[in-house]
Order: structure tokens, then C-alpha cells, then sequence
């Protein structure tokens, strides 16, 4: 089971380029949004601070200096801000890929190896799905589906069966007088 499940590696990203392309799209908007709302929060906050700076009456010069602070930290503020945005963003797509990858993996196996069995290319056995991929459970009640319907050979199936409806032997067996 875990054989097949190793060569079950696909090679490409995007097995399913459509659908996989839109959950990453999903997660990078996220991302940007996100990033847009933490700007704006943050810059709002800084000048908000940066104008109660100049309501305050502190000692001559003193009220230049805090303005400067502020305006020296709300720059870099906005440079830290671009960074994480950028990073958020990349690491959210990264995300949208695996994930796109996990839950796009199996219904392509599936599909193909549906394919395969209609068009006679491939002999039916049991479907294995990658042990990262989503899923599971579908794969098993697939492999459930295809025993009901005989294409598969079951448990039971591949025992022999004792009993009047067993298959006789050829030959008698040992200290029989046939």
C-alpha cells in the first residue's frame, strides 16, 4: 500500500492549474488585504501620534524632538510594514500552493485512474493516496465502491471457502478413498 503511495509523486505544481490557481489567488488577496489593513491601522495610529505631538506645550525644543522621534519611527515603521507585507504575501502564496497541492492531488489520481480503468489502460486496485494528501477517506470508500461492484477482489473473496459450496480439488487429498 505504501509502495504505490511513493510512486504516487507527481511532478508538476499544479496538477489541477484552474482550481489550484484560484486557492492561491484566495490566499494572496488575503494576504493583501491584510497588509492593507495593517498599514492603515499602523500609519493611522502614527499620525495620530504624530498630531497629538504638536497639541502638547513641553519646554522649548523639546516639542521638535518628539516630533522628530515619531516621524523618524513612522518611517520605519513604513519600511517594516513593506517587508512583512512582501513576506506575508509570499508566505501565504507558499501556502495556496501546498495546500491547492494536498486537496488538487487526490481528485487528479482519482481522475486518471478512472480514466485509465474505462479505457482499459489500467487493471483496478486499490486507490492510495499520498499519506500528506486530504482525502483519505474518500480513497477508501472508493476502494469500498469498487469491491461492491467486483472489481476489486475483497477479503474475503481471496480465502478459500470450506463448506459444501467450496471447490472441489482435483486430486483427493491424503488418506482419502476416492
Amino acid at each position: 500500500m505504501s509502495n504505490y503511495a511513493g510512486r504516487n509523486r507527481r511532478r508538476n505544481v499544479l496538477s489541477q492549474p484552474k482550481s489550484q490557481l484560484r486557492i492561491i489567488f484566495i490566499f494572496a488577496l488575503l494576504a493583501v488585504v491584510y497588509a492593507l489593513l495593517n498599514a492603515y491601522i499602523s500609519i493611522h495610529a502614527l499620525n495620530a501620534l504624530a498630531a497629538d505631538t504638536l497639541t502638547l506645550t513641553l519646554p522649548k525644543g523639546t516639542n521638535h524632538d518628539l516630533q522628530v522621534i515619531v516621524q523618524d519611527n513612522r518611517d520605519t515603521l513604513n519600511w517594516q510594514l513593506g517587508i512583512f507585507s512582501f513576506l506575508s504575501f509570499f508566505m501565504l502564496c507558499l501556502a495556496g500552493v501546498l495546500i491547492s497541492h494536498r486537496i488538487g492531488g487526490p481528485i487528479y489520481h482519482l481522475k486518471h485512474y478512472m480514466e485509465g480503468v474505462m479505457g482499459a489502460k489500467t487493471t483496478p486496485r486499490r486507490l492510495v493516496f499520498r499519506k500528506g494528501d486530504f482525502f483519505h477517506d474518500l480513497a477508501e470508500t472508493f476502494n469500498q465502491f469498487q469491491e461492491h461492484e467486483g472489481l476489486l477482489q475483497t477479503k474475503d473473496d481471496a480465502e478459500p471457502k470450506a463448506g459444501p459450496d467450496a471447490p472441489r480439488s482435483a486430486t483427493p487429498a491424503k488418506g482419502s478413498h476416492a
